[in-house]
């Protein structure tokens, strides 16, 4: 990653729809970032400092732009598809797949809440019935603490090294490809 890579990225999703990143893009820049944090702790001169921590502010900048630019893009797509438009679903980072599901889950109660006087329930529910079951959900064990995330059956999920949790497929294949957990086959239990 280089800040002319990133400059071509955010000048391509200017142009129009969601174009296709790596699955580690955001993983990539941060290490990016920290790699020139590190670069301008070790510098000993000045003035080549200045210039690390000017790239270090572009980076920031510009990962910050294609973020918001693509948000707004997946933003569209998840009221198209909430409101019945098939939409395609792909060129999406696995952090962004799980945000776009619980936004489509967001907007689809907020819907029938608004519109069709459907009772609260306080939990956003799943956008397919079949993935609350137990066979869509997996065991897994957390190898890196992670964030907070919010999962696609509308909980929230605090998770840190070494935990094991039973957690919806989706959010788990994000996380194991993210390579922050790993999934823990269990065997037929009759």
């Amino acid at each position: 990653m280089d800040i002319e890579k990133l400059i071509a990225i955010y000048e391509e999703g200017k142009k129009g729809g969601l174009q296709k990143l790596e699955p580690e893009f955001y993983d990539e820049v941060r290490d990016f970032i920290n790699n020139l944090e590190k670069e301008k702790e070790n510098s000993e001169n000045e003035l080549e400092a200045m210039k690390i921590e000017d790239r270090i502010r572009t980076a920031r900048r510009l990962m910050k732009k294609i973020f918001e630019g693509r948000i707004s893009k997946i933003t569209n797509l998840a009221l198209a598809r909430a409101f019945g438009t098939e939409v395609e679903l792909r060129y999406l980072t696995p952090s962004e797949e799980e945000l776009l599901r619980n936004m489509i889950g967001i907007i689809e109660k907020a819907r029938r809440h608004i519109l069709e006087g459907e009772k609260d329930s306080g939990e956003v529910e799943d956008l397919d019935e079949e993935e609350a079951s137990d066979e869509d959900r997996v065991l897994v064990r957390i190898v890196e603490d992670v964030e907070e995330i919010l999962g696609s059956d509308g909980k929230t999920y605090k998770l840190n090294c070494e935990d094991v949790i039973t957690l919806p497929r989706v959010n788990a294949e994000a996380l194991v490809k993210r390579g922050v957990a790993e999934i823990i086959e269990v065997g037929d239990r009759k």
